[in-house]
């Protein structure tokens, strides 16, 4: 219990200690390998966290948990055969459970086999502590066939980055037939309502225009059957909105270079996602750089820290 609660504070070397003192009173106990294993892989340890999750294993072979976590510590190491071989042995045994699937996805995606990888993705919906809750409009969801002059609405999930990324699909959608309206949220409307054959974008869910269809935009990919060979690759295929800022650069002046140090806090890997800004401190005074700040939410507090043009693009 002590170890779980350093773990939630992020006190992983406190936590590690609980996990051994709790090892030695009882080496049998499956749960304190697996638990030391969880917080070796947070203190980047993958080699020990391999070790006690095989020992977790060796004690409760059919350890479902421990068994996906050996492999995302595996899929960290780059050896995506390797994870997909545990997810797959954790799907054996649990094939309803959504979080090896979740994780076999990440791993086929990595690989390319997108075929696959695709179809493990729609598993999202079903995990616990997925970001977007699961829309559920009236209207029927879209299977990618021709949509005879219908209007289809393709709603936003998860972050602004994937929002930004899969909304190319957009264009294919309008290239079926139908008129598309983008879902998403109000700080994006502007950027999206480029994107060629988007008709409409909305920004509320409670005051949304009749529409026939809709879909998930990441879910687009597995509707239009997307494969290395395939993939929409047309740039640009966003145009930024005009800020009324100069920053064209001009003979013999400065470069202007956009900075973003942090994701959303709350990620929960965001300590792999994100840097201190004091980082950057020895590039501040760089002669050449004329920096502007291109960070939102509370990080942007950070730039007090430093001598960088408080002066924001977005």
């Amino acid at each position: 219990l002590i170890g779980s609660l350093y773990k939630q504070q992020g006190r992983f070397e406190a936590a590690a200690d609980c996990c051994q003192r709790e090892i030695q009173l009882n080496p049998a106990n499956a749960d304190a390998h697996y638990n030391l294993g969880l917080v070796l892989q947070n203190l980047d340890r993958p080699e020990e966290a391999i070790a006690a999750y095989h020992t977790a294993l060796g004690l409760r072979p059919d350890y479902v948990d421990a068994l996906v976590n050996l492999g995302s510590v595996f899929q960290g190491k780059l050896d995506l055969a390797a994870a997909i071989r545990f997810y797959e042995q954790a799907i054996r045994l649990e094939p309803q459970n959504p979080e090896p699937h979740w994780q076999l996805c990440t791993a086929l995606l990595a690989r390319g086999d997108f075929e696959r990888g695709w179809r493990e993705y729609e598993w999202r919906w079903q995990q616990r502590d997925f970001a977007t809750p699961k829309a559920n409009y009236p209207q029927p969801l879209w299977n990618g066939a021709d949509l005879r002059g219908q209007r289809i609405l393709l709603h936003a999930e998860q972050g602004f980055g994937d929002i930004i990324q899969f909304v190319r699909y957009a264009t294919l959608v309008s290239l079926r037939g139908g008129e598309v309206v983008v879902g998403c949220p109000p700080q994006l409307r502007s950027l999206l309502a480029t994107v060629a054959g988007v008709a409409q974008v909305v920004t509320n869910r409670t005051t949304l225009p009749p529409f026939d269809l809709h879909a998930p935009v990441m879910s687009l990919p597995a509707l239009f059957q997307t494969t290395l060979e395939n993939l929409p690759r047309k740039v640009p295929y966003l145009t930024a909105p005009a800020t009324g800022l100069d920053l064209a650069g001009k003979p013999g002046g400065r470069l202007n270079v956009g900075l973003v140090w942090a994701g959303d806090p709350a990620h929960k890997n965001d300590r792999r996602r994100s840097l201190p800004l004091e980082l950057f401190g020895p590039w501040a005074d760089w002669p050449g750089i004329h920096w502007h700040s291109l960070q939102a939410g509370s990080r942007a507090a950070d730039l007090n820290q430093l001598n960088l043009d408080r002066k924001s693009v977005v």
